[in-house]
């Protein structure tokens, strides 16, 4: 090899991905041509020069005949830059080097090969073992050597490092780093040099990993990615860049993963144009992982090699990083930084699962909140200048006036019309402050399924109590608790295990969370004057047998509900209480008669949603502070493993990851009736309850503390004690 190895490495480097494709002939068991294997050497030592900064390398290998002879040898150009007659003394050493033979044990590199430790030599010149002809004939002076042995399933071979650009001496670091080289380098030439050692694309994975200085992963054998991430980016692009996405790093960048991280960096411009987003972190799996996850995605349908490519020029828009945008005041709801923020703050959230996005002024700046897991995080700060015109332009998306600033407005964005690739609503108001108008977003996602009841949170005990009020022919069912308790989750989920062709069941919602089949369900339009109520009497001229009312807000439909109950029809309805004892207050503040409620309830399931412990770094509690042990009876249960948050990147460090249900199951006997008849408290309700069958929010929250499903800081956090 001559002394423009690094400029010829350049050139080939320059012209594709060549040393994917070798590599792939080797797991395939083909023998590569003597080009391909100097190719491969050359990338080799092009590795071994940028990472230590050496003058001279040498590497040396075994030969079937038990003698180590030298492969390839590389002197800087730095060494005779100028002076032809040198040059020519550099490349005649290199092939006189190259014929030398050294029987095991001979030498420097002799004995690092036959031990398998490496040896490093700081001052040549005052180590009695340095052999110094080579300079002497070259006019070359020796600073200080490393030679580390080229290590597969035993030593191979030696790589030789000789003077540290710059006048400097070598470091143990650059030994360490030297040696992290070898050990990925060994299996990939004893492969080359011996056709029948077993490679496979894992091993290919790690080498251009760490020739490329890019982390190696090995994804679970059922990993997918996130459905959401997959539709905003496109199958296609996925496809076409062979790059999937692992998760969001932030609102514009994206951990990806790529078998050939030559391949992905030809085509880098393309994804990150294609998709609005930076791929900030690119680590790299097996070609046969990629091509599994990508065979689900897209199917068989693999990207015909003939069809045109993305070009840069294609996307002509300037990709604007929103996180320092800067805008100036003549900057309106229509133009493109404006609409492209508003869509992108919009399918961050999405992406990351939030169930909210709060866009809110405050008096310098502007803060995007996400409810995620029921707890708000800050993700984005904007100037000020931001402010009108984003606001603005979420209004015309929701179909509000831009004009109204002064009074809260309700509306509703169709998001698909504006990226096709997401299809949620979301469910929009807008509110008057004193920095400005906020607005908040309810995301709805129409493609989201609902749970089997068993998948919620339910106790055994909450189970049966449930099941039992919803398979009853008649009488009414109600879930309360606050926004996003997941009260409509819990009660279309118990109409999945009820809905039948034999059964007409009709619902009426505002707005239509969950498309389910079989379900006659009605959009409900105040505007117009399509309330529940209007539409509760629509539904028992339809013949119905269950009907689903959204919530119930007013006398008028609790009447009506009531009424539906009481004539043969099972009702379902949400209230927001807090607990269940609390329901009948409410109702009867509504204006509803207390016979009325007595005679008609089956059952009221209060609720809350508790962060789950993140399964990969929760830990047990070792040490418990009294009251603790007084709240969890951890006196009485000593053997139940209590959990503690940690924090992990699988959880993002919040030590959660998910959430579920903590229920409480009132489900009205004669005594309560008779109660609920003469006035009685809410107190007199609960304690009446609690006699019976009801388990309480609180005992329920800590039942699920001590079977290790959330930790006492998260319940008590969403729970109160009783």
């Amino acid at each position: 090899m001559d002394t423009a190895i690094i400029q010829r490495t350049e050139k080939r480097l320059a012209k594709g991905n060549f040393l994917t494709k070798i590599l792939s002939l080797l797991v395939k068991g083909e023998t590569p041509s003597e080009e391909e294997v100097d190719a491969i050497l050359e990338s080799l030592i092009r590795k071994v020069v940028e990472t230590v900064g050496a003058e001279s390398v040498t590497l040396y290998l075994m030969g079937s005949d038990n003698l180590i002879s030298i492969k390839n040898v590389y002197y800087s150009a730095s060494l005779y830059r100028g002076d032809p007659a040198k040059k020519k003394a550099f490349q005649d050493k290199v092939s006189m080097l190259k014929k030398l033979k050294l029987n095991q044990g001979q030498g420097m590199v002799g004995h690092v090969i036959e031990s398998g430790t490496a040896y490093m030599v700081r001052d040549a010149q005052s180590d009695p073992n340095f052999y110094n002809a080579i300079d002497k004939e070259l006019d070359f002076v020796t600073r200080s050597v490393i030679t580390v042995p080229l290590v597969s399933d035993k030593p191979i071979g030696a790589i030789q490092v000789i003077n540290k650009s710059g006048d400097k001496l070598f470091s143990r670091e650059d030994q360490i780093l030297l040696e992290k080289v070898s050990s990925y380098s060994g299996k990939v030439i004893e492969k080359i040099t011996n056709p029948d050692v077993k490679f496979d694309d894992s091993e290919v994975a790690r080498y251009l990993a760490n020739m490329m200085n890019y982390e190696y992963c090995e994804l679970p054998p059922d990993f997918m990615p996130d459905d959401q991430l997959v539709k905003i980016i496109g199958p296609e692009i996925l496809a076409q860049t062979r790059a999937i996405p692992l998760e969001k790093m932030d609102m514009n960048s994206l951990m990806v993963a790529v078998s050939d991280p030559y391949e992905f960096f030809s085509k880098q411009e393309i994804f990150e144009q294609a998709t609005g987003m930076r791929a900030a972190k690119v680590v790299v799996i097996p070609v046969s992982a990629l091509d599994d996850i990508l065979k689900q995605i897209v199917g068989d349908n693999k990207p015909d090699h003939e069809a045109p490519t993305w070009d840069a020029s294609d996307f002509e828009e300037e990709q604007e990083d929103v996180q320092t945008i800067d805008l100036d005041d003549d900057v309106d709801e229509n133009t493109a930084p404006i609409i492209k923020l508003a869509n992108e703050i919009i399918e961050d959230a999405y992406v990351r699962g939030a169930s909210d996005i709060h866009i809110e002024p405050l008096e310098q700046e502007v803060r995007v909140r996400y409810r995620v897991d029921g707890v708000c995080q800050v993700n984005l700060v904007l100037p000020k200048t931001a402010a009108r015109p984003l606001i603005a332009r979420l209004k015309v998306m929701s179909r509000m006036k831009i004009e109204e600033s002064r009074l809260p407005q309700d509306g509703r964005i169709v998001f698909k019309e504006y990226n096709k690739k997401v299809d949620i609503d979301l469910r929009v108001s807008s509110a008057p402050l004193k920095d400005g108008e906020k607005v908040c977003m309810r995301i709805l996602d129409k493609q989201k399924s609902t749970l089997p009841l068993d998948k919620l949170g339910f106790s055994e005990h909450n189970m049966k109590l449930y099941r039992e009020a919803f398979r009853s022919p008649y009488g009414m069912v109600l879930n309360v608790g606050p926004t996003g308790s997941g009260k409509s989750m819990t009660l279309y989920s118990a109409l999945n295990e009820i809905n039948s062709p034999d059964i007409n069941i009709q619902t009426a919602e505002d707005p239509i969370e969950y498309t389910i089949k079989g379900l006659c369900q009605m959009q409900m339009h105040k505007d117009i004057g399509l309330t529940f109520a209007t539409a509760l009497r629509c539904f028992l001229r339809q013949d119905p047998d269950v009907i689903l009312v959204g919530e119930i807000r007013d006398k008028e439909t609790a009447e009506i509900a009531s009424e539906a109950a009481l004539t043969g029809h099972l009702l379902f309805s949400t209230l927001h209480t807090n607990d269940a004892s609390s329901t009948v207050s409410r109702m009867v503040d509504m204006g509803l008669e207390p016979f009325l409620i007595s005679s008609t309830l089956l059952c009221v399931c209060a609720q809350r949603l508790m962060r789950r412990l993140c399964s990969k770094c929760k830990r047990p509690k070792e040490n418990f502070e009294e009251w603790e042990i007084k709240i969890v009876e951890r006196d009485k249960y000593p053997d139940d493993v209590i959990y503690e948050a940690v924090g992990c990147t699988e959880c993002s460090g919040s030590g959660y990851k998910g959430r579920v249900g903590t229920h409480e199951l009132m489900n009205p006997d004669d005594d309560m009736r008779r109660l609920i008849n003469d006035g009685g408290t809410t107190e007199d309700i609960k304690a009446v309850a609690v006699k019976g069958t009801m388990v309480t929010l609180h005992r329920d929250s800590m039942l699920k503390v001590r079977w290790g499903i959330t930790d006492i800081t998260e319940a008590l956090r969403v729970v109160m004690p009783d």
